[in-house]
This record gives C-alpha cells, sequence and structure tokens, in this order.
C-alpha cells in the first residue's frame, strides 16, 4: 500500500514539513514553538508559493484626447466702405455741373437750376464736388473735368461756322447740331416771311447768321462742345 504523504507550511516561520496522512488531524509542534495541525490529504495545500511578477503596471501618461465637434468656418464677405456725401452717386445719375445737383445722365436741363448739367464748370459731373473753371480733373474722384483736346462730340465747330456764314439764313447750321426747332423757326422767317417783308426778315436771319458762324468760329474745341453739342444752347 502506497503512503500519501502531505506537505503543510507553518504559518508563522513559513517551514515547510511533510507528513504521512496517516497523521492526518495530530498535532505537531514547530521548531518556532507554533502548534501545527496536520492536514488531510485531500484538502492539502501545495506548499509552492504562488509567483507574483513584480513588475509594476505601467500607466500612459499621456492624457487623453477629448475631440470636440469642430465648428462650421463662415466665409468672409469683403464690405466696401461706405462713401460719404455727393459720392453716393446713383446708377445713370450725374451732378449738375451748375448747382451739384444729381441728375439723370440724359437730362436736358437740371430740375433744381433748369441750366443744363453739363454746361457750366462748377461742380464734377461724377461725383459732385467743387471744381475751378480751368480744372482738368476732379480732385476728389479722379475724374477728368475738360477734355483734354479737340472736341468730344460728333460735331465740328467749323463745319456749323462755314454753314452758318455761308447758308445762314436758311437755317442749316442749326439743323447739323440737331436744333430741329431752331432750323425750322430761321425757315420759316425767311422763306414764308421773306415776301412781304420785302425780304427784310432774310437779310435779318443772315446777319444772324453771320454773328452765330463767327461765335462758333471763335470758340474753343472745349467751350463749343460744352456750350453747343453738351449744353444744347440753340441761339448764340
Amino acid at each position: 500500500m502506497t503512503t500519501v504523504q502531505v506537505r503543510f507550511r507553518c504559518s508563522q516561520c513559513d517551514k515547510q514539513y511533510s507528513t504521512p496522512s496517516s497523521f492526518a488531524g495530530k498535532t505537531l509542534n514547530c521548531t518556532c514553538g507554533m502548534k501545527l495541525t496536520v492536514p488531510n490529504a485531500n484538502a492539502a495545500v501545495d506548499p509552492t508559493p504562488a509567483v507574483v511578477d513584480p513588475t509594476p503596471a505601467v500607466v500612459d501618461p499621456t492624457p487623453a484626447v477629448t475631440h470636440q465637434p469642430q465648428q462650421p468656418t463662415l466665409p468672409t464677405i469683403p464690405v466696401k466702405p461706405a462713401q460719404s456725401g455727393n459720392a453716393q452717386k446713383k446708377e445713370n445719375h450725374m451732378y449738375c455741373r451748375n448747382c451739384g445737383k444729381e441728375v439723370h445722365e440724359k437730362a436736358v436741363a437740371c430740375p433744381a437750376c433748369g441750366v443744363p448739367p453739363l454746361l457750366e464748370k462748377k461742380y464734377c459731373s461724377n461725383c459732385g464736388s467743387p471744381t475751378q473753371v480751368n480744372q482738368a480733373m476732379c480732385t476728389k474722384c479722379g475724374v477728368a473735368v475738360t477734355n483734354s483736346g479737340g472736341s468730344s462730340g460728333t460735331k465740328s465747330k467749323i463745319v456749323a461756322g462755314l454753314l452758318a456764314i455761308f447758308l445762314n439764313c436758311l437755317g442749316i447750321h442749326k439743323f447739323y447740331l440737331g436744333y430741329n426747332k431752331e432750323g425750322a423757326i430761321y425757315l420759316a422767317i425767311s422763306l414764308i416771311a421773306g415776301l412781304p417783308t420785302c425780304f427784310v426778315s432774310i437779310g435779318i436771319m443772315t446777319v444772324i447768321g453771320w454773328i452765330e458762324g463767327i461765335i462758333y468760329l471763335t470758340k474753343s474745341d472745349e467751350d463749343f462742345d460744352r456750350i453747343y453739342v453738351q449744353g444744347r444752347k440753340g441761339w448764340f
């Protein structure tokens, strides 16, 4: 019959003992003075101590990153600086060069002063700032306020002057400049009133034509364009 050995340890000094299983339940004295009870073979405990890994657990010191939802980026809309005063010009509008009031660009006369908008040189037609008579460019907006040379219109002062001198009583120079009403008056006085007045009316209209022709030819290109082409001055 095989004898089963029971192994156990002292709980105080950790000394190991091995006894036959037949000693189960008996009391033994340990060298340290501790009384030990031999355990049953079925309840015997393996005296081999459990191996504990001495390596300490490594904790990552990096803090956890919390992802926050990204806020949508709004597009940047450039804002133009607001213009002040007369610089806020409406579309298809200009400023009267006589009084500086805003008028439509196709207006024949300014509603505020009754003068053709481009006849005088007191204000800039683009921004309404005051200008001098001999000023070539507006110092506020940079727009040219006078012609740099020659007539800016499609009518020639030389052609108009020669027509007024040589075809005076017929009023051809008026029709050439686009003054149909004034041209019709020339024809009516010269032709219709010619016989009843013994052609005195023709002589009068001839003299008027000479005077207007001389005035046209003595004007500078810029003044002729400003007064008779743009300003639409019908007489003299």
